[in-house]
């Protein structure tokens, strides 16, 4: 196992593209640390810089305390996942989990004991003299793991190894990988654009954004303490609520108004952020879905912070209810919500004329009896709220 370390690492491409720009990330070892971001964050690219595929235009990457920068890929004792498994087709899966010890002079009988090691820890020991045509795609992937494990490297480096595979397996093989982790606790940076497979498998997520890091921490750390629109709207599924309102004194205390809507902001809330500095001044807020509930499903029903609403969609799910419904204020149109999605429809609505309504998701209980096309009350935990600078995208307090 060893630590990895990348120093102000750049990553420019001739044409003057930032693929990446100064990135300083410490990964310790035996860590579990996943790169996450949208299409063209700079998250692979940062991994084959480690890997030693990429070229480093400045900057520094280490591996073990040792500066790796030129370093030839063979040399720095890693072992890589790819998405497209790369396994050669006229070999057999045993042949395929070995050739790379077999390049390297290990003798016959250490490499068969290290495959068949391997393959019982995956799962695969009965599929060892089968071709890769005739595997499924989730044992493909196992091999491809497999040929990684028998090299016994100081890190793994994953590069969206799961992206080929239907949701079902996709759920059961992370679940493996982060099993399998904790067995082997071998160093380990993992590439991914999906943020609930980065929740749900790493120790620290790291959020990338246009080559440049927005934030590294705790799943759950990512979540409760977002520091800006990106990483809050990034992290959490369904995606958080954001709406444009301005914060305003009442009855000796303030609330938060947006639309025909307002929401009392709790004494302790307000005086542990810099709320008063935006009194009277427009603001960001931000609403997780699940800090919505029907207040006939609360054991102390409150009477303040309540939404009429009219409910657009209801998704039962067994677990739990999820249900739409629209807000008279507009969107959050800025570069930061823009970045969120691939949805072309965002960018023309940014440009097109203003809706004054934005859709609102709510997480309720299964119980509730709010359904499409139904007028329905919300009850909001207004200590869960969330407030940003629509200047800077930064969070308030």
């Amino acid at each position: 196992m060893a630590d990895i370390a990348l120093e102000s690492v750049t990553r420019k491409f001739p044409d003057g593209t930032l693929a990446v720009n100064e990135l300083n990330l410490e990964i310790a070892e035996g860590e579990f640390v996943v790169l996450v971001g949208p299409s063209g964050s700079g998250k692979s690219t940062a991994l084959r810089m480690i890997a030693g595929l990429e070229e480093i235009t400045s900057g520094t990457v280490k591996i073990a305390g040792k500066v790796v920068n030129d370093l030839p890929p063979r040399d720095r004792d890693i072992a890589m996942v790819f998405q497209n498994y790369a396994l050669y087709p006229h070999m057999s899966v045993a042949d395929n989990m070995g050739f790379a010890l077999k390049l390297r002079k290990v003798p016959k009988e250490d490499i068969a004991k290290r495959v068949k090691d391997a393959a019982e820890l995956l799962g695969i020991e009965d599929y060892l003299q089968r071709k890769p045509r005739q595997l499924s795609g989730g044992q493909r992937q196992r091999v491809a793991m497999g040929r990684a494990i028998v090299r016994e490297p100081a890190a793994f480096l994953m590069d969206e190894p799961l992206s080929n595979l239907d949701a079902k397996l996709r759920v059961q093989m992370r679940t493996e990988i982060a099993g399998l982790h904790q067995r082997l606790g071998t160093t380990t940076v993992y590439v991914t654009h999906d943020q609930v497979e980065a929740v749900t498998m790493a120790d620290r997520v790291a959020v990338l954004r246009d080559g440049m890091l927005q934030q590294v921490d705790t799943p759950q750390r990512l979540y409760d303490y977002p520091v800006n629109l990106f990483v809050a709207g990034f992290i959490g599924s369904p995606a958080m609520n954001m709406v444009p309102a301005r914060v305003t004194s009442k009855d000796s205390g303030a609330v938060v108004v947006f639309g025909s809507h307002e929401i009392k902001i709790p004494a302790k809330r307000l005086q542990a952020s810099k709320l008063e500095e935006f009194k009277d001044k427009e603001v960001i807020l931000g609403i997780r879905p699940e800090d919505f509930e029907d207040p006939d499903l609360i054991p102390e029903r409150q009477e303040e912070n309540l939404l009429e609403v009219k409910v657009s969609l209801s998704e039962t799910l067994g677990s739990e209810t999820i249900i739409y419904f629209d807000v008279d204020a507009p969107a959050v149109l800025t570069k930061d919500t823009m970045d969120l999605s691939s949805d072309a429809s965002v960018e023309e609505a940014a440009a097109s004329e203003p809706r004054n309504e934005s859709t609102f998701t709510a997480r309720l209980n299964p119980k509730t009896k709010a359904r499409g096309g139904e007028a329905a009350r919300l009850a909001v935990d207004a200590s869960r709220l969330y407030f940003f600078d629509p200047t800077t995208g930064r969070v308030i307090g």
